[in-house]
């Protein structure tokens, strides 16, 4: 006998399934294909050794003798020609005796694959196997009968492997019977199980949709939100798909601006540092002089009245130049009539237009004057008038003829003479001061 041990360890420990005495070990084969084995309604198809897709090859299985239950095997047919009893088959043989020639085999035939009760042995529709004249046979026995369920392409054979057909009595089906109404109250009983588990099931599944109703609506609201944020995103892209061409435009137009703001800037200082003054027209006093002539002479010809200057009174003196500038400043202002002349019974004067005196810069200086133009004719002075001190200037409205009196210093015009005007105050060591 053989000797055997676990490992080269010290210690072991051996196991093995023991058949019992009254197991039935059977072999078959089908033409094609075996798809399950039942017994006793119990699934063994894990158990049974073999390829259940070649039918050169054996299958083996072995079962407890259990009085009255059934082997339940089935199978189907590579070809669906509706001839299955000549192309499709199936052969047994157990170590009880029973083979594939025992009359009490069972068959029910199908065109879909086996399914349900029959699958376990039960249901209806039971019936006799027919002879199949396939040319398969089960290699441990050639020369065993060959059964099929009908022409159909899937079938299935069940029998009672126990008892023998030598010891079957009427309690066989009694048996039977009480096998089967036990089996029936347990599947009753996992109904029921299945059912209060398949409630509770559609409970949670109730709490679920909830729950997925709520997450639909909130991922919708996203989405708007998201829509949304997309739509106002393309309005901004095309808002500012171009900002950066219009950006260095508006810069370069920036730059042309201070450019030129620059070159006006100079152009200002430039043209103030050439301004026309006093030395620029010195030397045309007498020109001024010769045209006064002429315009109250061109008067007297066209009969308005207005007197020649006096040839023997000296020529004004032309106005002082500034101690600061050293131009000499424009006349200022002309004031209105003095009310002295209303007074003395004189006829009314008309009103004179002040003109407001040349604005300054923020240095206090005059602004550049453009240059002089010619300077028109104006009515001279009446004979045997003073000119007046270098304090004061002397013009004549073309208008009225009154003589308009205008200070140097203050720029004040008015029609009246000075209290200084004199000759005796008309000096250079002792100037005419008024105020």
């Amino acid at each position: 006998m053989k000797k055997i041990f676990a490992t080269n360890q010290k210690w072991g420990a051996f196991r093995i399934p023991l058949v019992p005495a009254t197991s039935i070990t059977c072999t078959f084969t089908m033409d094609n294909q075996v798809d399950s084995v039942f017994y006793h309604w119990q699934d063994i198809t894990t158990l049974v050794k073999g390829d259940f897709n070649n039918w050169k090859g054996p299958k083996t299985l072995t079962v407890p003798n259990q009085p009255g239950a059934y082997l339940v095997i089935s199978g189907s047919n590579f070809e669906n020609d509706g001839k299955a009893c000549k192309t499709a088959g199936f052969a047994i043989s157990c170590t009880n005796g029973i083979t594939s020639a025992w009359p009490g085999w069972q068959s029910f035939g199908s065109d879909v694959p086996i399914s349900g009760g029959q699958k376990m042995g039960l249901a209806d529709g039971w019936g006799d196997p027919c002879s199949s004249s396939s040319g398969f046979y089960l290699a441990s026995d050639r020369s065993l009968t060959k059964i099929f369920a009908t022409n159909k392409k899937y079938g299935a054979f069940r029998v009672r492997l126990s008892p023998l057909p030598s010891e079957l009595t009427t309690t066989t089906t009694t048996t039977t019977n009480t096998a089967l109404l036990e089996y029936v109250k347990e599947l009753k009983l996992d109904i029921t199980k299945k059912k209060s588990e398949l409630s509770d099931q559609k409970n949670q599944i109730g709490k679920l949709q909830g729950k997925l109703k709520k997450e639909t609506e909130r991922l919708k609201s996203t989405e708007d939100v998201l829509s949304a944020t997309r739509e106002e995103k393309d309005r901004w892209k095309v808002r500012t798909h171009n900002m950066k061409e219009i950006y260095e435009a508006k810069e370069k137009q920036y730059q042309k601006l201070e450019k030129k703001n620059n070159d006006l800037f100079k152009t200002i200082q430039e043209t103030r540092t050439k301004k026309p003054g006093w030395k620029d027209i010195n030397g045309q006093w007498d020109v001024i002089e010769a045209h006064k002539k002429e315009a109250a002479m061109a008067k007297q010809e066209l009969g308005i009245d207005a007197p020649l200057p006096s040839t023997g009174a000296p020529a004004p003196a032309p106005p002082p130049t500034s101690p600061i500038s050293g131009e000499r400043p424009v006349p200022g202002p002309v004031p209105p009539a003095s009310s002295t002349s209303a007074a003395s019974g004189a006829a009314p004067e008309q009103p004179v237009v002040i003109v407001n005196p040349p604005p300054t810069t923020s240095t206090g200086s005059v602004p550049a004057v453009p240059a002089v133009p010619a300077i028109p004719a104006v009515a001279a002075l009446p004979a045997g008038s003073a000119s007046g001190p270098p304090h004061w200037t002397t013009s004549v409205d073309p208008h009225t003829g009154r003589t308009i009196y205008t200070s140097v210093e203050t720029g004040a015009a008015t029609t009246e003479k000075p209290q200084c005007w004199g000759p005796t105050y008309y000096t250079t060591q002792q100037p005419c001061v008024c105020r």
